[in-house]
């Protein structure tokens, strides 16, 4: 399997196609293979990097540690495999690498595609995630990992119309999530980066743009909006029929959204 061993941790990759470097960072309790068919269909134009974040699935053999460290261990990829600038997607608590990134190493960072961003959600509960948070502790005591994790992700990938994408989600990469319960309940742990302030993410100056389902919790509309305005260079872009697995869910419009920010500044699009 190919690795880099980075910051003291040999990190599982995929890299595919060629042109313009692309890094996808997972979120919670996900690996590489959480992209799905995207990774094959920005990859006919783009040079596409997919890495397991330490502590989950192939980069299992080191404990997690807390998202400065992930935003060392993006950057440490990315000069190892030399794929600078790059435009950097992050997804869920991925996105709060990616904007870590962005702040220490912003040499590093063409743009940003943010989906769905977790930053600072802690600060800012909702009802229902912090019942699934409470609960996911609970089960965490009472049981396993395993349930726990679970029982929070049934909460996050959850539609307001009540259906949850969980339960649409393939088989293989169900068990995966949960294999990955010790790591996923370890990062619930560390906040929502709160080591990053406001004045640093407006800070930022690469241009981003932020996806937010529109089937999605509040919580992660509310958090979504007010990343995207603390952004000096940011657009919100709403995906439609959309819960918090955009990529997954509504993968055309993902990958638009990727080609799109990896264009020059001049030749891009507007709306959102």
């Amino acid at each position: 399997m190919p690795r880099v061993s980075v910051n003291g941790a040999d990190l599982y990759f995929e890299e595919r196609g060629s042109g313009p470097p692309v890094l996808l960072i997972h979120g919670l309790a996900a690996d590489a293979d959480v992209w799905g068919a995207s990774l094959d269909q920005l990859a006919q134009d783009h040079r596409v990097l997919a890495y397991d974040r330490r502590g989950y699935t192939r980069s299992g053999q080191v404990p997690r540690g807390d998202f400065r460290r992930d935003g060392e261990d993006a950057a440490a990829l990315l000069r190892a495999l030399d794929a600078v600038p790059a435009t950097v997607v992050g997804w869920s608590s991925g996105g709060i690498v990616a904007l870590d990134l962005a702040v220490h190493h912003p040499g590093l960072v063409a743009g940003l595609v943010l989906l769905e961003p977790t930053l600072h959600a802690k600060k800012r509960p909702g009802v229902r995630h912090l019942a699934a948070f409470l609960k996911a502790n609970l089960l965490r005591r009472v049981k396993d990992d395993r349930a726990a994790t679970e029982a929070f992700l049934r909460w996050a990938f959850r539609h307001r119309t009540g259906a949850t994408w969980y339960d649409r989600l393939p088989v293989h990469m169900r068990d995966a999530l949960l294999a990955n319960g010790p790591a996923a309940m370890s990062e619930l742990g560390i906040g929502t980066g709160e080591h990053l302030n406001d004045e640093q993410i407006a800070a930022i100056a690469c241009p981003a743009v932020v996806l937010v389902g529109e089937l999605s919790d509040p919580l992660f509309a509310r958090v979504s909006e007010r990343t995207a305005r603390l952004l000096s260079h940011a657009r919100i872009e709403r995906i439609e029929g959309a819960g918090h697995v955009i990529h997954l869910e509504r993968p055309a419009e993902f990958v638009r959204a990727v080609r799109e920010a990896s264009q020059p500044l001049g030749s891009r699009s507007g709306g959102g």
